[in-house]
């Protein structure tokens, strides 16, 4: 995640200002991180950035590949245009500004020829408000721009499923080619327009957009607008919170309810369903089972105030870490990302202990007060149990090397957040493993 301070906000502001007193047809923004992922106080990077045509930007590139082309349009109706990574897709980005009017294609690298539709524009980068749109449907050629190493010998486009029609040449030197057309055959609705070009080394290439003259748009995916026009701070924030809440609220209901009904002011109704059944009892054993129930709802309610960890957080500089913030030296830096790696660990950690040692302490349970369980099927019953706790533990244990070899030994020993959980996690399931008749005679009489 970024951050912005009151001194880079100032620099914007300035930046704002300027681009407005010169009267630039469009002012273009770029930095590395999406608007939804930078920490700042008022007004806001949106806000600052309101006026512009488009905010550029990265890090998020295609989310893991789960939304390519991440592009949307903010309620300013500033573009946000997320770029996939150089790194390992070696995407780019080509713009073109003709007339006022922005355009861009995303393409990778050694893919040629390169083709970009300027007019009409691609429906969803349509900004009526702060381009002369209205150029679009008095104009009378299609325009695109073709790049390549080598020259051009074929272009040709179609609109819709008409047939294809060789674009000509504009001037004497590429890379802009046109196309007549009557705008006013589309002045409703969304069309496509396919283009197609080759070039003399044999490349070829095509593209399809969508168009619209009178303001029409495709519908955006979901997870694409999420992701740009959310405040993912806040939202992991709730999602970090709502996590630790599912590891604590529920028990204490659970615990209530025990007493309530052993004092005969609550009946519990049997639940027909087996496997909710199942697991409603074994969360009921760690709720009023109070060697489980204490150290993991005090660890869960922990990770929202406590330091996570302790170290180096930056080389040579020592830093305690918290689910809300960083302190580093004199420096404190909110929390943004911190919250994101907390919701993972409630659902990597938190969560599977809950039921590692919910289903421990049930097996526990049924062998002391279930009829016809012997020593031996016990045991056997109960080795084969510790399969999930094995690989729970093989697992976090394999997470802590990185960890230990990325932060070094201080913070791996001063990490209550992973180091001392394992720890905890032991302990639980040994208490699980082995608890007294008597500690379970009181859930018995609900559960007999």
């Amino acid at each position: 995640m970024g951050g912005l301070t009151r001194k880079k906000f100032s620099e914007l502001e300035r930046l704002d200002r300027e681009a407005a007193e010169s009267q630039v047809n469009a002012s273009i923004w770029f930095g590395h991180y999406p608007s939804s992922s930078i920490q700042s106080g008022a007004p806001g990077l949106r806000q600052v950035a309101k006026n512009g045509i488009a905010y550029l930007c990265g890090h998020l590139h295609t989310f893991m590949g789960m939304a390519p082309h991440m592009y949307a349009v903010q309620h300013s109706g500033l573009m946000e245009l997320e770029l996939a990574d150089w790194k390992l897709g070696r995407w780019y980005r080509v713009g073109v500004l003709d007339e006022g009017l922005f355009s861009f294609v995303d393409v990778r690298h050694k893919v040629w020829p390169i083709i970009l539709v300027t007019n009409p524009k691609p429906a969803f980068t349509v900004q009526p408000a702060k381009e002369p749109f209205h150029l679009v449907a008095s104009s009378s050629h299609v325009r695109i721009m073709i790049y390549s190493p080598s020259a051009i010998e074929l272009c040709q486009a179609r609109i819709g499923n008409g047939s294809w029609r060789t674009c000509r040449l504009s001037g004497q030197t590429q890379p802009l080619y046109t196309l007549p057309w009557q705008p006013e055959l589309y002045a409703a609705g969304l069309h496509t327009l396919q283009v197609r070009a080759r070039d003399e080394s044999g490349s070829e290439n095509q593209i399809e957009i969508e168009f619209s003259l009178d303001g029409s748009r495709p519908v955006p995916a979901v997870l694409k607008r999420f992701l740009l026009l959310m405040d993912l701070t806040t939202f992991f924030a709730i999602l970090f919170c709502t996590g630790v809440g599912l590891c604590v609220v529920p028990l204490i209901i659970l615990r209530i309810a025990q007493r309530r009904i052993i004092s005969r002011k609550l009946v519990l109704h049997r639940v027909k369903l087996v496997l909710l059944r199942a697991l409603l009892r074994k969360l009921w054993m760690v709720a009023n089972i109070d060697s489980l129930f204490y150290p993991f709802a005090f660890y869960s309610l922990y990770l929202l105030f406590g330091p996570w960890i302790i170290g180096d957080v930056v080389s040579g500089h020592t830093g305690v870490i918290f689910a809300w913030g960083t302190f580093l030296g004199e420096r404190y830096l909110p929390g943004s990302m911190s919250y994101f790696y907390g919701a993972l660990h409630i659902l990597a950690f938190n969560l599977p202990l809950l039921l590692i040692i919910g289903n421990a302490a049930d097996n526990s349970y049924a062998s002391m007060f279930h009829k016809g369980a012997t020593v031996d099927s016990a045991l056997i019953y109960r080795s084969w149990k510790q399969l999930p706790l094995l690989a729970f533990t093989v697992f976090h244990a394999a997470a802590l090397v990185p960890f230990f070899h990325s932060y070094g030994t201080v913070a791996f020993l001063l990490c209550p957040m992973r180091t001392w959980a394992l720890l905890m996690a032991f302990y639980l399931a040994f208490k699980a493993n082995y608890i007294r008749k008597e500690q379970l005679s009181y859930i018995s009489i609900v559960w007999k």
